[in-house]
This record gives C-alpha cells, structure tokens and sequence, in this order.
C-alpha cells in the first residue's frame, strides 16, 4: 500500500469512530427509554396480578421475555459500538460472537412470538378483548 492508500484507510475509520460514537449515545437513550417503560409496565403489571386479576400473569410473562430480550439485543449493540470506539477494529472476532448471539436471541424471539401467539388462538378471553365473531 502506498501512502495515500494508507490516509484513505485513516480517513474512513475515523469517520466510523465518529459515527459510532454517535450511534452509541444515541443507543444509550433508547435504551434508557427503554429500560423505563419496561420497568413501569412490568410494575403495573405486577400490582394488576397481586390486586385484581390472576390471570394477568400471561401478560406479565410475555412482557418479561420481550423485554429481556430486547434489553440483551441493545446491551450486546453498545458493547459492539464501545469496542469500535475504543480499539477502531469494526471487524474482529468478539464483534462477530456478539453479531452470532443477537442472532440467537432473535431466534428465540421468535420462538416466544409463535408460543404465546398459539396460546392466545386457543385460549380466547373476552374480558381482555380477545373475542371472536362469526359471520352467519
């Protein structure tokens, strides 16, 4: 490589750098906003099942997976853009773990999406506005 390959490479990975600081703040909020909403659903949830209704553990279930799963997708997300700014490396091998196991969580993301999706075709409750209407 010759020089002015080498202060094109130099350019393009600062601008990453720069970017994925951006990126990372950006996630942080989100994050935050995140963490917070979750945090006051599964309380109210929480106060719903002890108070009122013990069947409102199916929402408070399912709440509890997607979150959780969420919140790993963008703890595993700010530890890949941290990694980029700290070392400038957007592709090494602990990145790609990290991309592996979003994959993974995803997939079971999907997999808790199908169960309760089945659960709920089979066990309609109209107290919580699952009805069902037939057309005569």
């Amino acid at each position: 490589m010759d020089e002015t390959e080498d202060s094109g490479l130099v350019n393009a990975l600062s601008k990453a750098k720069r970017a994925c600081i951006r990126v990372r703040w950006v996630l942080i909020c989100v994050t935050a906003l995140f963490a917070c909403g979750w945090g006051a659903s599964l309380i109210v949830l929480v106060i719903d099942c002890i108070e009122n209704d013990p069947l409102s553990f199916v929402p408070l279930t399912y709440l509890l997976c997607y979150g959780s799963l969420v919140l790993a997708v963008f703890m595993v997300m700010l530890q890949v853009f941290s990694d980029v700014i700290r070392d400038g490396k957007p592709f090494s091998l602990p990145q790609a773990d990290r991309l592996g196991f979003i994959s993974l969580v995803a997939l079971v993301f999907v997999i808790v999406e199908l169960l309760f999706t089945a659960g709920l075709s089979y066990d309609l409750i109209p107290e919580y506005g699952y009805s069902m209407v037939i057309n005569g």
